[in-house]
């Protein structure tokens, strides 16, 4: 056997989909296995495999054991003369494999070999090639220097940015995403070393692979596309504890004691640090648009109402009672937040025009509060009238502010369509641009563009005048048709590609999903265009609230209640709390039938079934949960809760 390829799988089942699918081109002409290590997912990802890959050796545990733990699973079955350790959101070009053994075949000093990265956007990663973390290298990274000084031998010796990122080169240290490995060196080395959970691994295997004698080689004579960061937020707190907790178990195992001391205390600190500066980030883009919001609200009546006191009664000192300022203004302020929130207002990009339409339904909800109170609390109709004027001219007027002052983190939703291409031949198109019809309306198809040279009148061009008719069509994404391109001629367009706010997306021939990188997120996202309703945020809100508040009417009613549910009672009481624990939802997928419908949004089981004919067959069933995942609303849930009643506790 000459290669065995190994990939751990965490709930990414759509991109190991892809991976596979290039994988499964790249291999053919080599004596090859392929092992999948699946770590307890979720999300259908080995019912994918089974159905898919039958070829492929899978690998599936009880629980999530960690990067090191699951491929040294499979490392213990593997045969191969090769092992690649392979992430699963990674792209391979159709000949990697066949570049990548000609060369260590002829270089048998090479015990490790790494690749150029790109990510979903055709942007190089500097993680293709890295040093060593010596307590002065990770200072210089985390102080920022290395980014100031991204030539500098001195200051850059982390991401080794002096080498030149197209030649070849000896180099400390290969990344995890795509490592490949000789069997005799993992012989000689011992495997991954599994203290390491998840990252420091692959620092760690490098260091040993060095000190055995071999070389570690830094290979750009073919790419990979490698989206980052899937089975784990990059940024969060949860990802700086375990990345940096790797760094601590490589110092104390590899340093002096003294070294390791230091370098320890640095780790620490660059650890409270960083748990800091997330925290605050959090908090300042959750709370920045609701804070504004009240103040905005607040100066609006408590600025007009002493004008408006002082014309009223023509008394220059008049003013309204403290408890104006102290308990109905605050009233007004926390109504319409909370109303804005539960709309999903505060959802990135923003809105105008579902801002503008919740505001209306806040102060609505503040007018009838304000009619209400009695008489001595109302004060002046007037002043609410004006204060009201204030909040629709200004909130939205803050939205436009803040967008222009910083797009990436307070993008405004745009009204206009994004103008898509879709690269492939006639057929492959054609199905890809039905998807887009069928469930993205915020999209528009400008024309397809062939692979080859063709005089077929329905494509715009060949892949030659790309760039052209990206430039001459304003064209947004761009859609790559895997079944017709060759994984290397997709990753070669998007390098060479010069504008710089394209999304490029890839179509797997045999789903119904694209997967590209967004540029609204530092975040790679997931681009499914067949389902995109009940897995937006928003939506997970309002369900939430719905789920909630249901539960609270329930329980507060639970005693009139009674006569109707009789001994039920007390499983409907159950139900509520479960709901309100966030372990189920009031209304749910059939989910006998979602354990082979891999390609639904995840939501938790539901108290109540979307289904409930049960003279349908599984195709029915099928089609009616992506119906309810495409097109969600709450007023869905409201009628299939009224509609069941009697099945709330159940």
């Amino acid at each position: 056997m000459k290669l065995s390829i190994i990939i751990v799988n965490f709930n990414v089942a759509f991109y190991l989909e892809q991976c596979l699918n290039s994988v499964e081109k790249a291999v053919q002409n080599i004596d090859c296995e392929l092992f999948v290590v699946d770590n307890n997912s979720v999300d259908g990802s080995c019912q994918m495999v089974r159905r898919l890959f039958p070829q492929v050796k899978l690998l599936g545990n009880a629980t999530n054991v960690g990067f090191s733990k699951a491929n040294n699973q499979a490392i213990k079955l593997a045969t191969g003369e090769y092992i690649l350790l392979l992430n699963p959101d990674t792209v391979v070009e159709n000949d990697s494999f066949k570049l990548i053994i000609e060369y260590l075949d002829s270089h048998p000093e090479s015990g490790g070999l790494g690749v150029k990265m790109i990510d979903g956007n055709g942007k190089y990663l500097p993680e293709s090639k890295r040093g060593f973390p010596s307590p002065m290298v990770a200072f210089y990274k985390l102080s920022g220097f290395a980014r100031i000084f991204p030539k500098s031998k001195q200051f850059n010796k982390y991401h080794l940015g002096y080498l030149d990122k197209d030649e070849i080169h000896e180099v400390d240290v290969l990344s995890g995403a795509f490592m490949m490995l000789r069997k005799l060196v993992i012989d000689k080395i011992g495997l991954l070393d599994e203290t390491y959970f998840m990252y420091g691994e692959d620092i760690d295997l490098s260091y040993r692979i060095i000190k055995e004698g071999f070389k570690n080689i830094y290979f750009p004579k073919t790419t990979i596309i490698h989206y980052k960061g899937k089975s784990t937020q990059k940024g969060s707190l949860n990802y700086v504890i375990l990345f940096y907790t790797a760094m601590k178990i490589f110092s104390q195992k590899f340093f002096s004691k003294s070294h390791a001391r230091t370098f320890v205390i640095f780790i620490n600190i660059a650890i409270y640090f960083r748990a800091f500066i997330s925290l605050c980030r959090r908090i300042f883009t959750k709370l920045l648009y609701p804070i504004i919001d009240f103040i905005i609200l607040y100066s609006g009546f408590a600025l007009f109402s002493a004008q408006w006191g002082q014309y009223r009664y023509q008394n220059p000192n008049y003013d309204f009672p403290d408890f104006y300022y102290d308990v109905n203004i605050p009233i007004y302020g926390l109504i319409l937040i909370l109303s804005l929130y539960i709309s999903g207002t505060y959802i990135r990009p923003i809105e105008i025009k579902k801002t503008i339409k919740w505001i209306a339904i806040a102060m609505l909800l503040n007018l009838i509060l304000f009619a209400l109170l009695p008489e001595k609390l109302r004060f002046s109709r007037a002043m609410f009238l004006v204060g009201t004027i204030w909040v629709f001219i200004f909130i939205p007027l803050s939205r436009f502010i803040f967008h222009f002052i910083d797009k990436q983190n307070f993008t405004i939703k745009s009204r206009n369509k994004r103008r898509t291409i879709i690269i492939g031949n006639e057929e492959e198109c054609n199905r890809v641009n039905e998807l887009i019809k069928e469930a993205n309306k915020s999209e528009i198809t400008i024309g397809f563009v062939s692979p080859v040279i063709t005089e077929n009148p329905h494509f715009l061009c060949n892949l030659s005048l790309l760039n052209t008719i990206i430039k001459i069509h304003k064209i947004d994404d761009v859609i790559f048709c895997e079944q017709d391109i060759p994984e290397k001629t997709i990753i070669n367009e998007m390098i060479q590609i010069t504008s710089k706010n394209i999304e490029f997306k890839i179509a797997p021939h045999r789903s119904r999903f694209i997967i590209g990188n967004s540029l609204t997120n530092s975040n790679p996202e997931l681009y499914k265009i067949a389902l995109n309703s009940i897995a937006l945020k928003r939506n997970k809100i309002i369900k939430r609230a719905f789920d909630i508040a249901l539960s609270i009417a329930l329980i507060l009613f639970s005693p009139i209640l009674l006569f109707y549910f009789g001994k039920g009672i007390k499983n409907l009481l159950l139900n509520s709390v479960r709901i309100i624990k966030g372990t189920r939802t009031w209304v749910g997928y059939n989910y006998f039938i979602t354990e082979n419908q891999i390609d639904l949004p995840k939501m938790k089981q539901g108290i109540i079934s979307i289904v409930q004919n049960k003279e349908l067959d599984i195709l029915q069933i099928q089609k009616t949960n992506l119906i309810y995942a495409k097109d969600y609303s709450i007023l869905k849930d409201l009628y299939l809760v009224f509609s069941n009643f009697k099945h709330l506790c159940s």
